[in-house]
């Protein structure tokens, strides 16, 4: 549905790096992270107008090395999440 929604992740990777949100396969420059930690997390807000929009969490192209997700150390041994949750 169109509107606004709250949206968070949460990765455990191997060294960090970067990675974002995407609308539609159109990464929102201003939801994007980058770090060296391997803990990597990030909370936006998306609005979208058209119904059946897709929010992704990639690694943007050009962003240098991929990033490994990882489930060491991991408790529990979930390694990522992801939380959409419609505000408006």
């Amino acid at each position: 549905d169109a509107g606004s929604y709250l949206v968070s992740f949460q990765v455990s990777t191997d060294a960090g790096g970067t990675l974002g949100i995407s609308l539609n396969g159109t990464v929102i420059d201003s939801a994007t992270v980058t770090t060296t930690s391997p803990q990597m997390a990030y909370i936006a807000i998306i609005t979208t107008t058209a119904a059946n929009a897709v929010i992704s969490v990639v690694n943007p192209a050009g962003s240098g090395a991929a990033v490994c997700i990882s489930a060491a150390g991991a408790t529990p041994s979930t390694a990522a999440n992801l939380n959409v949750v419609k505000i408006a």
